[in-house]
C-alpha cells in the first residue's frame, strides 16, 4: 500500500485556489455542511512589517550530541530553553527538527507556503502567502494505514477527516497492553466540529469502553490521552495523543518518555486501491457499530501484530534533501549547503509574546562535515528577522 505524507491535503487545499469551510465526516463518512473541516477556517491579510537584514546565527556544532537554537536571541540554547530549531545527526541523515509537533512541546513552525519558496514571502502573517505552520510529525504505527493512521484525509474530495476504524495494540512501559480503535472525528453522532474524536478502547483490567478526545483547540501542541482513566491529561502519563494538521503519536521513542510502543492489529485492505488511493465506496461501508467484531476479536497479546512492535521516529518537516547536497566524485563525499531556493524556510516561534509569534525567514548558510577522523559537523543558519510596523 502506498503511504501518503502527512501533510498531503495541504496540496489539494492549495490547488483549489480557495479557502473551503464547513465540510466533515461523522464516524459513517457522511457530509455534514454544519461541522468544520481541516480545511483553513478564514484569511488574514497580514499584520504589515518587513524582514530585517540577515544575520548569521552561531556556529551549531552537531557533532556528538543535538544542539538547539533560539530564533529571537539567535543564541544556542539548552532543550529546557524556547529553542525554535534543533539540528541532529543520525546514522542516515542530519536533520533540523523544529519546536512543534513530535520534535518539541512548543509552538514553533515551519510555513506551508502558497507561494513558490520562502524568499518570495514578504508578510510571514498573511495567509494567502503563508497557509498555516506545522511542526515535526512521526513515522509509527499511528502513522498506518491512513494519511493521518486511524484517518485518512479528504476521502470525498471535501477535506473531511474519515476513520479508517484500524485496531491499534499498544504496550507501555511496564509491559502493560492495550487496544484501540479511533471511531470519529467529529464526536459521536457526527455533529460536531473537527477534533473531537471518539476513541474505543480496552486493556486486561477493564471492558470495551468509548469515551471522547477534544483535540478541537489542538493546532499547536497535541492532546494526550491515558488509556488508563479514558481521559485527556496533561500530565506525563499518557499512551496516545492527536494534534489537528500533523495527526498521532505515541508516548515513546522520539516522541515521548513513556516507552510506549505498538502496531496495526487489525485493518481494512478494502478501503485502498491497488495503488493506495482511498476507496470512497469501501469508507462508506464502515461504522463504529459493524467494526465492533472485529475490534473485538483482537487479542489482547504481541501475537496479535502482524508485525513487532514499534516505537515512534521523528519525520521532520524540514528534509535534508532541502538544504543539504553531497557531492561523491572523491573517495569520501563532500557536503555543502544547497543554494537551492528550497533551502530556506519560514520559521514561527515557539512561545508567543503577548499576543504576537515572531518570526523569521531561515536558511542554512554554511555547512561543514569532516568524518575523516573525529567527526566534526558544523552548520550556521542565516536569519532575517520579521518586524512589524509600529
Amino acid at each position: 500500500m502506498k503511504k501518503k505524507h502527512p501533510y498531503s491535503f495541504t496540496v489539494a487545499c492549495l490547488l483549489s485556489g480557495t479557502l473551503l469551510i464547513g465540510c466533515s465526516s461523522d464516524d459513517s463518512g457522511d457530509d455534514d455542511p454544519g461541522t468544520e473541516s481541516e480545511a483553513p477556517l478564514s484569511g488574514d491579510s497580514g499584520t504589515g512589517g518587513s524582514f530585517a537584514a540577515a544575520v548569521d546565527s552561531p556556529v551549531l556544532d552537531f557533532s556528538n550530541t543535538q544542539v538547539f537554537w533560539d530564533m529571537e536571541s539567535n543564541s544556542v540554547v539548552s532543550a529546557d530553553d524556547d529553542w525554535e530549531l534543533a539540528v541532529r545527526a543520525t546514522e542516515r541523515d542530519y536533520q533540523i527538527l523544529v519546536n512543534g509537533g513530535a520534535s518539541g512541546n512548543a509552538s514553533a513552525g515551519v510555513g506551508v507556503l502558497q507561494v513558490g519558496s520562502a524568499f518570495e514571502v514578504d508578510d510571514p502573517t498573511d495567509t494567502a502567502q503563508v497557509y498555516q505552520y506545522f511542526g515535526d510529525s512521526v513515522s509509527g504505527a499511528l502513522s498506518m494505514p491512513g494519511s493521518f493512521g486511524p484517518f485518512e484525509y479528504n476521502v470525498e474530495g471535501n477535506h473531511g477527516m474519515w476513520p479508517t476504524f484500524a485496531t491499534y495494540l499498544l504496550k507501555d512501559g511496564s509491559e502493560n497492553l492495550y487496544k484501540f480503535q479511533i471511531l470519529s472525528n467529529n464526536g459521536e453522532d457526527g455533529s460536531l466540529a473537527s477534533g473531537h474524536l471518539v476513541v474505543r478502547y480496552a486493556s486486561a483490567a477493564s471492558g470495551i469502553t468509548t469515551a471522547p478526545l477534544d483535540a478541537s483547540a489542538a493546532t499547536t501542541t497535541a492532546a494526550t490521552f491515558d488509556l488508563i482513566n479514558g481521559t485527556v491529561t496533561s500530565g506525563p502519563d499518557w499512551h496516545f495523543a492527536y494534534q489537528r494538521y500533523i495527526g498521532f503519536k505515541l508516548n515513546g521513542g522520539d516522541s515521548g518518555d513513556g516507552g510506549v510502543s505498538g502496531c496495526v492489529a487489525h485493518s481494512y485492505a478494502d478501503l485502498y486501491d491497488a495503488n493506495g488511493e482511498p476507496v470512497a465506496e469501501s469508507f462508506r461501508l464502515y461504522t463504529g457499530d459493524n467494526t465492533l467484531a472485529d475490534f473485538e476479536s483482537v487479542e489482547l497479546a504481541e501475537s496479535a501484530c502482524q508485525e513487532s512492535m514499534a516505537e515512534d521516529a521523528i519525520q521532520p518537516y524540514i528534509e535534508s534533501a532541502q538544504w543539504l547536497q553531497a557531492d561523491y566524485s572523491a573517495n569520501a563525499p563532500v557536503y555543502s549547503a544547497s543554494d537551492e531556493p528550497s533551502n530556506g524556510w519560514i520559521i514561527r516561534s515557539a512561545q508567543q509574546t503577548g499576543d504576537d509569534y515572531s518570526y523569521a525567514r531561515v536558511r542554512v548558510k554554511e555547512l561543514s562535515v569532516d568524518l575523516s577522523g573525529t567527526p566534526v559537523r558544523q552548520l550556521v543558519l542565516e536569519a532575517e528577522h520579521w518586524q512589524t510596523e509600529p
